[in-house]
Parts: structure tokens; C-alpha cells; sequence
């Protein structure tokens, strides 16, 4: 034990870095149960409703309204709409396993739960970069993941940013 540790000006600084090391946790582990609820609310969306909970996207990309294309091609939009709800049923999936890991391994501190939340930000960036690439048609705005998608990464960052020390902190 350091023997520094007994004086009492030593023991407090310690102690604050303890206690911001048990915040940060906490904050970036909300944040990250957060996320996992949002994602499985978005997935339930897109299950019950398909591409009508969120138009904008194929709007973005065909530059027709989802409503005409339901109309002029029934085939296609059946296509599409199932497609929406096969994502919802990957995004509740992703948001189950996220809020399992978070509230278990993550929660003890396990470094392997630290490493697997870092797919959570490669995933929303690679959603944004998707989006940014994609062929949109000219003068239709950005389908809605383009935005959300970096919000999501910074978010994510952020929380595994704050809960670092906790998992990589000294081990008693």
C-alpha cells in the first residue's frame, strides 16, 4: 500500500478521483441503456408500422412520396416494406442486447463488455457514412438516420469515453 495513502491531504485526492471514476461510469452507462431502449423503441416502430413510420427515407432515395409508390407499385412497396420491418426487427434485437449487456457485464466492470459497446458507435457511423454515400436524389432533404446517425456517435463516444477509468483504471 502507498504509503502516502495515510496522509490526510493524500487520501482526498484519490477519493475525488474515485468518486468521478463512479459518476463518469454511471453517466456513460445510462446514456448506453438509453441508447438500447431508443434503438428497441425505433425497431418496434419500424416492425408495427414498416415504411410508413418513417417515409422520409424512401422519399430521400426515390425521390417519389412513399404514398404514390404504395399506389403505383404495390410489388415494390410490399418489397420495401418488408425490408423496413425486417431492419426493425435487427434494431430491437440490437437495442435487447445492448440494454442485456449494459445492465450485466458492462455494469460489473467486465473490459470485454467496454470493447463489444464499442460496435454501438462503428454501427451509427457506419449508418451516417451509408446515408452519406448513398444515391440520394437531388433536392430531397436527408433521410432522418444521416441525422441521427452522428448524434448517436457522439452520444456513444462520449459514454464509453466517461466509463473508461472504471475499466481501466488500477485494480486493487
Amino acid at each position: 500500500m502507498d504509503a502516502t495513502r495515510h496522509t490526510g491531504e493524500r487520501l482526498e485526492a484519490p477519493a475525488r478521483r474515485r468518486g468521478f471514476t463512479v459518476m463518469g461510469h454511471r453517466i456513460g452507462m445510462g446514456l448506453l441503456l438509453l441508447v438500447g431502449v431508443v434503438l428497441t423503441l425505433f425497431g418496434v416502430g419500424d416492425v408495427r408500422r414498416g415504411m410508413d413510420a418513417d417515409p422520409a427515407i424512401a422519399n430521400a432515395y426515390t425521390g417519389i412520396d412513399w404514398e404514390i409508390v404504395k399506389a403505383e407499385s404495390p410489388e415494390f412497396a410490399r418489397l420495401i416494406d418488408l425490408q423496413t420491418r425486417a431492419g426493425g426487427a435487427h434494431l430491437i434485437v440490437f437495442g435487447v442486447m445492448t440494454a442485456t449487456v449494459v445492465l450485466t457485464a458492462f455494469r460489473r466492470g467486465e473490459r470485454w463488455a467496454w470493447f463489444l459497446m464499442w460496435l454501438l458507435p462503428l454501427w451509427a457511423a457506419s449508418v451516417f457514412l451509408l446515408n452519406f454515400f448513398g444515391e440520394r436524389q437531388p433536392n430531397m432533404p436527408p433521410p432522418p438516420p444521416m441525422l441521427s446517425a452522428p448524434i448517436f456517435t457522439a452520444v456513444l463516444v462520449g459514454a464509453l469515453g466517461l466509463s473508461a477509468p472504471r475499466f481501466f483504471g488500477r485494480r486493487a
